[in-house]
This record gives C-alpha cells, structure tokens and sequence, in this order.
C-alpha cells in the first residue's frame, strides 16, 4: 500500500517558470520501504522544479518523526526571488494530518 502526499503551491513571490497557485505536487510512498515517487499523472504531467523538488524531500522522509501538533507545514523553494533571477519563490503547503492523507 503506498500512502499519497500532495504539496500544493500556495503562494508565488515574483514569477515561476514552473507553478502558478494551486499547482500541486503528488508523491506515493510505499509504507512498507518506504521508496518514494513521484506521481506525474497527478502532479498534471507538466515539468517539475528541481528546486520545488530539493524543497520538499526533506519533508518526506523524517514525515514519521515528526512530534508537533501542527496541521500544514510550509516550504519555501530556494530561488532568491525577482531581484536575483527574474523569477520568483514558491510556498508549498504539505497536509501534515495522517487521518487526512489519501492512501491507494
């Protein structure tokens, strides 16, 4: 069984390439190695940040550590914004609530 774990994009800071608002990211990870994937039909088969992906990895694996009671966490992909590059940051909200998470 793999559990899923979406990341949707919540907020832009300048312009993505990538993401505009409620863009999102759906992984599939299975419960028993615990490999992880990423699940392109769901994540609307459009091209994938690299940065978007570094972001939110961390957040995958130490997931079954974690001891807050918090309901989101947020993750802030590492582009340095408008001034630098032209482009923009990107917040991702991740459903930290298991009894929420969609598993198939």
């Amino acid at each position: 069984m793999a559990e899923k774990i979406v990341a949707v994009v919540d907020k832009l800071y300048g312009k993505c390439k990538f993401w505009k608002q409620g863009d999102k990211l759906v992984f599939r990870v299975d419960t028993k190695s615990r490999m992880i994937g990423l699940d392109m039909e769901e994540t609307d088969g459009h091209a994938v940040c690299v940065a978007a992906l570094a972001t939110i990895y961390p957040y995958i694996l130490t997931r079954k550590t974690w001891t807050s009671k918090m309901e989101y966490d947020y993750y802030r992909c590492p582009d340095p914004g408008p001034t630098w590059d032209g482009c923009g940051g990107v917040v991702f909200k991740v459903d930290r609530r298991p009894d929420k998470q969609s598993k198939g």
